[in-house]
């Protein structure tokens, strides 16, 4: 038998339709899972295997066969297992077709059958309402963050078993078109309204008013928030450049709608926990010892990096002169652009990046070049070397 359910994709901040396809036929027992599926994807069948059999379903003694289509699209991630359990029990017959319209699934499971978190579910119910989806199915840990896409009901039962009871249930007569979910199940499920009105704003960062004393700094980091100039704060250790650069976010204001949605959607894509709107403008301060990728994104999956995660708010670099030159090169785009372009051999990505740089450093190797307290131990030439 043939069966086909909906599950999505995470390509950047984005997400993608992805159709599960299963067929059941004769041969040899077996699950076979294609669809340019990484590690992760590919060792699905064996905790959907598991999950299936803790819950009171198994799979058919036959070859299953998994299709996860547009085959071209790289499927990165365990976000699928839900969705090929079910398409698996559709095509066995032990779970009705039209009870899964209109539905998307995104869950990774356990042995046992629970759903865990995984990322993108933001980007994922965002797709959903976009594509015409009416519900969408999500872990517990989820369900907050795909909750602030409105117009869309959003259900996360805490394991598959209680979900393929809800499945199970008969529809009344009114229903047998649409044969939605029933709504009165036992676990959560809500259809939210705007998503400004939900959730609490973040914690708010350090106030600038806290800090005494350093007038003249103080007016350069108004002047810098004000016009959006980059600003670089030289000066001995312990002078409070750190502290001064902490306090950048607390005079800058909220987040506009469009920001708040990027930056809310990066941290869901990065699998951060989130039950509201990022308003609060972020303050990121990455180690100087971190590669490029780490500060412009990168990786296996094109992940966003440091300059994204700080759009809309201020990227903070202590130790300007001991980040390495590809570092600081790549942060040309993003300045000049407000955007980040990453352009590798499994694909391209474009992420937002507008932000206030801040960056720090000692005046000289030994940091007391022109401190009042302690004389510097440097060479003029190392002095002029370690400036350049």
């Amino acid at each position: 038998m043939h069966a086909s359910v909906y599950a999505c994709a995470l390509t950047g901040l984005e997400g993608q339709v992805v159709h599960v396809e299963c067929l059941i036929t004769g041969g040899l027992p077996g699950m076979h899972v294609v669809g340019l599926g990484d590690a992760a994807l590919m060792e699905a069948k064996e905790r959907v295997r598991a999950a299936l059999k803790h819950s009171g379903a198994a799979i058919p003694p036959s070859r299953v066969s998994v299709n996860l289509a547009p085959a071209q699209l790289r499927k990165v991630g365990p976000a699928y297992d839900l969705a090929i359990a079910c398409a698996i029990l559709v095509a066995a017959g032990q779970l009705p077709q039209q009870r899964l319209a209109g539905t998307m699934l995104l869950a990774e499971l356990a042995l046992d059958g629970q759903l865990r978190r995984v990322p993108g579910a933001l980007a994922a119910a965002r797709t959903a309402k976009r594509s015409g989806f009416r519900r969408l199915i999500v872990p517990p840990d989820n369900a907050a963050e795909a909750g602030l896409v409105a117009g869309l009901e959003v259900l996360a039962p805490p394991d598959l078993r209680t979900l393929i009871n809800a499945l199970r249930e008969p529809a009344s007569a009114a229903m047998k078109l649409q044969a939605p979910l029933p709504l009165n199940v036992g676990w959560p499920h809500t259809t939210v309204g705007a998503p400004t009105a939900v959730g609490a704003p973040t914690a708010e960062p350090p106030d600038l008013a806290e800090l005494r004393g350093l007038p003249q700094a103080r007016r350069a980091l108004e002047l810098s928030a004000a016009g959006g100039h980059a600003l670089l704060l030289v000066g001995p250790p312990g002078c409070g450049k750190t502290m001064l650069a902490q306090r950048a976010p607390s005079i800058l204001p909220p987040l506009i709608e469009e920001d708040a949605w990027h930056a809310t959607l990066v941290r869901s894509a990065l699998g951060e926990p989130i039950d509201a709107l990022v308003r609060t403008p972020p303050f990121r301060a990455p180690h100087p010892s971190g590669a490029a990728s780490a500060l412009l994104g990168g990786g296996p999956g094109l992940l966003p990096g440091e300059v994204t995660r700080a759009h809309g708010g201020v990227l903070f670099l202590d130790e300007l002169a001991e980040w390495s030159r590809a570092a600081l090169e790549g942060l040309r785009m993003p300045l000049e652009e407000g955007e980040v372009e990453l352009i590798r051999v499994t694909g391209r990505r474009r992420y937002p990046a507008r932000f206030a740089l801040i960056a720090a450093m000692n005046p000289c190797p030994c940091g007391f070049w022109g401190d009042d307290d302690q004389a510097c131990r440097c060479h003029p030439r190392d002095r002029q070397r370690y400036q350049g």
